[in-house]
Formats: C-alpha cells, structure tokens, sequence
C-alpha cells in the first residue's frame, strides 16, 4: 500500500499555476462549483488570488499529498472565537480518481481548529 504524507501550508501565488488548470477543467468546476464555468489566463487567476489571500476574514491552504499540491482549503467568516467557520476542501488533481478526498477532508477537518489559531 502507497504511504501518503499529506502537509498543508497558507497558499501562495506560487500555487496559482498548478490550480489553472484545476479552474481551467470544465469538468472538475462543475463538480465543485455553483458558478458559471468561466476560463482563466493566468494573469487573471493571479490578480484573483492575490485578492483572496489578502483578505482578513479568511485564510486559504494548499493540501498536499506526497509533495504534490492536491487540493486547498478555504476557511472563511473567521473570528477569536473559532466558531461559525464556512470551510471548503475541493481535492482537485490525481486524489479526485484515487479515492483520497474523504482521507484528505476526514484529517483536515480535524486540523481545522488548529488552523484557525495558527
């Protein structure tokens, strides 16, 4: 059986090429979104991400698996108290086939707390 050594750590622009191509692939946005399927260049997904990891209400991580950047999290509506989170864990590259969406979600979810006063 493979040995999978997830880590996870605050996204950065440096992610945004690899998640072009999660937000590029129609099927996987439809899966995992309610929008409109739009198509980005990479200058646009940088200026949209730039945006995102700016904000204070919300933190955002790159999920890893093996060293390779399988997925994020999102982590939004933040406060000191921890409560009342809305979080998002799309695995969106090799993992979605592989069955190891639930095995990502299942040890985040339990990182989540820890995240959130890191």
């Amino acid at each position: 059986m493979e040995i999978l050594e997830w880590s996870y750590r605050r996204i950065a622009l440096l992610d945004v090429p690899v998640m072009l191509d999660w937000y590029n692939n129609r099927e996987l946005h439809e899966t995992a979104n309610a929008k409109t399927f739009h198509p980005y260049t990479i200058e646009e997904l940088t200026k949209y991400w730039q945006k995102k990891i700016n904000r204070t209400d919300a933190s955002y991580f790159a999920i890893f698996i093996n060293e390779r950047m399988i997925g994020r999290v999102s982590l939004k509506g933040m406060d000191s108290t921890g409560e009342g989170i809305e979080y998002a864990i799309p695995v969106l590259t090799w993992a979605w086939y592989r069955d190891y969406e639930m095995y990502v979600g299942e040890i985040f979810l339990r990182s989540a707390t820890a995240i959130c006063t890191a």
